[in-house]
């Protein structure tokens, strides 16, 4: 009876609607559009033609080439906020994903390039180092927080420093004294991952002949590669993981009120370690897919440049820590990149509009939820003083106004 009910409701249409008007009102929905008229605003300001300016960044990003080229750069990225949902849900802040993510890509450049020729099961041995390359890099600021006590907030950050110097000296090592980027030897050609359907292939060759040069899906069938599957795959088994497994029942409840989660007899260690340990193998995997998919070699200095690492935490902020959400605003911030470029070619505006668009999207969603928020807590600490009693904080609990309790003097 209950089963059939909940479902009536779900298919009532005054349910819907107000379901469909909770989303085009929510924080992240208003957020966007305070931004978007805000640099409208700026855009005014220098003359330029908002309307025009949004037209062109959509047509760029959302047609043609300039669609496979966004979900291109969603897959690392979106790949990377995943990897960063598993620690950040359960209160654990791992800002260390560019470490684990360029250790990942070190350790899986490595392996292809000392197992050369041997195909699929090469990529999957590289794939797995990257993995657990990844998972022992990431596991690091967790056994500093259980056994020393520095928060993984801190040590994960400074350790993004100490990889970045390593793996660049390894690549100076294993740079051919002919070559003249500062690089790794390219993997074969054997342990690169291919696209989905190579040009070369009888099904490419027939697509070809089939569909014009232009057309989406022969360009998307060339230009994206396998990653973009695993990414999927990673998405669909993130949500199983979160919403059918204990572990992922007791990392979402430690991460919504640490305290209750330890009165209920879940070990906030083990909730670290294993959230960090997910965290960096599954980014040290997206740096091997990267390594083996895209660069076939690791060249100093690459992987940060692309800024996946650090836009990644912004995805899963704006994502709000769901699956979902970072698929959404991953392919949200790759297309107002690509858009971006566009802007440039077409009204020789700076690229630096899509960051500012991000920047605004941020720091609004951030302003919205943090708000109340503080009212909460203001509200709290005048009642508490007003009738005599303190406000005492619950030690390491996550930042929720439902960690504070209010205890009586005497």
């Amino acid at each position: 009876m209950t089963a059939v009910t909940t479902a009536a409701r779900r298919r009532d249409p005054a349910v819907l609607g107000r379901r469909v008007l909770a989303a085009l009102t929510g924080t992240v929905t208003v957020s966007i559009l305070g931004a978007l008229v805000a640099v409208g605003v700026l855009l005014v300001a220098i003359g330029q033609n908002p309307f025009a300016v949004y037209g062109t960044l959509l047509e760029g990003s959302l047609t043609g080439r300039g669609l496979v080229t966004t979900l291109q750069r969603s897959v690392p990225l979106v790949g990377l906020s995943i990897a960063l949902i598993y620690s950040f849900r359960a209160g654990v802040f791992n800002l260390g994903g560019q470490g684990q993510f360029l250790v990942g890509g070190l350790a899986s450049v490595v392996t292809a390039l000392a197992l050369p020729g041997t195909g699929v099961l090469g990529i999957l041995a590289a794939c797995a180092a990257g993995v657990v390359a990844g998972a022992a890099w990431g596991t690091v600021p967790g056994v500093i927080q259980v056994t020393l006590g520095p928060p993984v907030l801190v040590t994960s950050l400074l350790l993004n420093y100490i990889g970045i110097a390593g793996v660049s000296y390894v690549i100076s090592l294993l740079k051919p004294p002919s070559a003249s980027d500062q690089a790794t030897p390219t993997i074969s050609e054997d342990l690169q991952i291919s696209a989905l359907v190579p040009a070369r292939s009888p099904l490419g060759e027939a697509m070809g002949q089939a569909l014009e040069r232009n057309d989406v899906l022969l360009l998307a069938a060339r230009g994206l590669n396998w990653s973009f599957v695993v990414v999927i795959l990673l998405v669909i088994a993130t949500i199983l993981f979160n919403r059918r497994t204990a572990t992922g029942f007791e990392a979402g409840v430690t991460g919504l009120n640490g305290a209750f989660a330890r009165n209920v007899g879940i070990r906030s260690s083990r909730v670290v370690l294993t959230s960090l340990a997910i965290s960096g193998g599954l980014a040290g995997l997206i740096g091997a897919l990267v390594v083996l998919g895209t660069n076939f070699r690791l060249l100093d200095g690459q992987f940060e440049a692309t800024g996946y690492a650090m836009t990644a935490i912004l995805v899963v902020l704006l994502g709000r820590s769901s699956p979902i959400g970072a698929v959404l605003a991953g392919f949200f911030f790759s297309m107002l990149q690509v858009g971006g470029e566009e802007l440039n070619r077409t009204f020789a505006l700076s690229p630096a509009i899509a960051s500012i668009i991000q920047a605004l999207v941020i720091f609004l969603v951030v302003l919205r939820l943090g708000i109340p928020y503080v009212t909460q807590r203001l509200r709290r600490r005048a009642e508490a003083a007003a009738t005599g009693e303190r406000i005492e904080e619950v030690p390491d609990a996550a930042p929720t106004p439902r960690d504070t309790t209010t205890v009586k003097e005497g």
